[in-house]
């Protein structure tokens, strides 16, 4: 211990310590964000900067941060049954209105969103689609073309947790939604 708090105050003398000790940008390290930027756009097809990353401490601080800047009370989000309850849960807090599509073997139910869009769009979808927790399920490709489409046609956001894109053992992952957006509803 006394090796340690020695070896602390030592740094904390240096001329640089203030700038190591001190918060880095809101939006994460930008040296960081530029290399991901790099790897997204080499590995998932997208077409993305530093400037649309934002490093966040996890899945579910991501989840909250596009939930308060996206959804208010009343508003309705679809989300997969069975589901990511944590997820599930702070779309509650914020006080949307959770409606439950169905998992198959082929992903979220696409032919039940666009029954249900044609009555009451929602304002987003929550979908994970390598591995679905739990089903561990894998949204098809033609169903990813058909949701793009359906947020296109309906303007909704699509806020796309794809955690376990790069652990593959039978297949070859199919490119995120992010990866064909060009009008800006997948997040």
């Amino acid at each position: 211990m006394e090796e340690l708090v020695r070896e602390y105050r030592r740094f904390g003398k240096n001329r640089l310590a203030n700038r190591f000790l001190m918060y880095g940008p809101e939006q994460g390290s930008y040296r960081l964000r530029v290399e991901l930027a790099n790897f997204l756009n080499r590995t998932r097809g997208m077409q993305v900067t530093e400037k649309e990353i934002l490093i966040t401490k996890g899945t579910q601080m991501a989840i909250y941060l596009t939930t308060e800047l996206l959804i208010r009370p009343g508003d309705t989000v679809f989300v997969t049954e069975p589901g990511y309850m944590d997820a599930n849960q702070t779309f509650k807090l914020a006080g949307a209105n959770l409606v439950f599509i169905p998992v198959d073997k082929e992903g979220i139910d696409v032919d039940r969103i666009e029954k249900l869009c044609k009555k009451i769009p929602p304002k987003m979808i929550y979908i994970i689609p390598h591995h679905h927790r739990p089903t561990t399920v894998t949204l098809s490709a033609e169903r990813r073309m058909r949701l793009m489409n359906l947020a296109r046609k309906y303007g909704f956001a699509v806020l796309e947790d794809d955690y376990d894109f790069d652990y593959h053992f039978t297949s070859d992952p199919l490119l995120p939604l992010a990866s064909l957006d060009t009008g800006g509803h997948i997040i």
